[in-house]
């Protein structure tokens, strides 16, 4: 997930053109206030408007044909959402369930996705696509 990060940032006003080395993580140094609020707040819609939503009203999604996500998934869904928060990656561009009761969280950057698919039962799985070939699929849990 090391493309999963905050924007980069600099505290430094007279920096004009960065130099990229092999030392720094792909976390930023430093960070701006607003990328801070903004990745945070972008974690806590997904846990309030999506996850915790879909477990307080499953029958939203009848309407659409899908099976609501099961206990499992939304636990699991929950628990890689505010793991992912404290450790300052970006919030999904999407969330949606996958139709048989488990949910996906999808990171889309122009040709790079990358999914974190969580099955019924809660396991994890990271899927890589760029121009929507399949580069990568690796269970996590």
């Amino acid at each position: 997930m090391s493309t999963l990060g905050l924007p980069y940032a600099t505290a430094s006003s007279e920096l004009t053109s960065p130099v990229s080395t092999a030392v720094t993580p792909d976390q930023a140094l430093a960070s701006t206030v607003e990328a801070t609020t903004d990745w945070r707040r972008g974690w806590q819609a997904v846990l309030d408007s999506k996850l915790i939503e879909w477990g307080r009203n499953p029958s939203l999604l009848e309407d659409e044909d899908l099976v609501p996500p099961s206990a499992e998934a939304l636990g699991a869904a929950g628990r890689l959402a505010l793991t992912l928060r404290d450790a300052g990656m970006l919030p999904p561009t999407r969330v949606v369930p996958v139709g048989d009761g488990g949910i996906a969280f999808e990171l889309r950057r122009g040709a790079h996705c990358e999914t974190l698919a969580i099955d019924t039962n809660g396991s994890i799985e990271y899927i890589v696509y760029k121009n929507d070939r399949l580069m990568s699929r690796e269970r996590l849990l």
